[in-house]
């Protein structure tokens, strides 16, 4: 199979380098980049073709010249362009069954904005300890464990502050959940969200725990998810979204992810 994805894709691979975003800023594709005959191009290898046919590339801040895909380079896809997000319309059909390959050419290098949270394939924005651009107090991330059972997490034990930053290009109301795991039984604890100029608010809960194996006294600490509310986004633009954890004395809040997603 790695043979097959060379053959179909050797123009993306061979004597291209890797890109200025963060490899693992978009969960459907990786980048490769090449200048060739005066173009520099950028290619998105697809491992997970979007159910909708659409993908947002997040991060670039030059307008793309033309978009295609590299089975087909005679036939430019639709996209928009709004600032720092290209928005690819693609056909329903993968081209190729395990790794389809888009190129975006620009007449220059393009420029890009380092530390944004690009739209996930699930057009949602998953924030994590993985991709905030600040944070203070507890920061140190436990790995998963457990055969993933125990997702990563950070532990907070006290106050702590972080700071996401996204670009949205649609406007709407937009949900906030957070996913955290608490096994105390204080209601001390505290979730403050800032974004948009709204806040929003809820309450640590001890969260319970499953069985991880019948038999074996194998317990695992659930992460359940906690709607805090939704914000009003009026226009496109950058935005922060900062969040307070508050742990309760002489406990820990285990802190997993924000997810944001637009209310359709």
């Amino acid at each position: 199979p790695l043979q097959l994805v060379f053959l179909g894709n050797g123009e993306a691979i061979y004597e291209a380098q890797g890109f200025d975003l963060a490899k693992n800023q978009h969960d459907w594709c990786r980048i490769t980049y090449k200048e060739e005959f005066g173009k520099h191009k950028l290619y998105l290898h697809i491992t997970n073709w979007p159910l909708d046919q659409e993908v947002k590339l997040t991060g670039i801040q030059s307008q793309p010249e033309r978009i295609y895909l590299l089975a087909d380079p005679r036939t430019t896809l639709v996209s928009s362009f709004n600032e720092v997000v290209t928005t690819i319309s693609l056909p329903s059909q993968q081209p190729d069954p395990l790794v389809s390959v888009i190129v975006i050419e620009y007449s220059d290098y393009p420029s890009v904005k380092n530390g944004l949270v690009a739209e996930s394939m699930s057009n949602g924005y998953s924030l994590t300890p993985d991709n905030w651009d600040e944070a203070s107090g507890d920061t140190f991330m436990k790995r998963a464990e457990r055969f993933g059972s125990i997702p990563m997490h950070v532990q907070v034990t006290e106050q702590s502050d972080y700071t996401w930053k996204l670009f949205l290009d649609r406007p709407g109301d937009y949900s906030i959940d957070v996913s955290y795991d608490f096994q105390g039984n204080s209601t001390e604890g505290i979730f403050k969200l800032e974004a948009a100029g709204k806040q929003l608010s809820g309450i640590v809960q001890k969260t319970g725990r499953t069985v991880g194996e019948p038999g074996n006294n194998w317990q695992i600490d659930s992460f359940n998810s906690l709607r805090l509310g939704s914000i009003a986004i009026d226009k496109p633009g950058y935005y922060d979204i900062k969040l307070m954890i508050q742990a309760p004395e002489d406990n820990k809040v285990g802190f997993q992810w924000i997810w944001l997603s637009r209310e359709d």
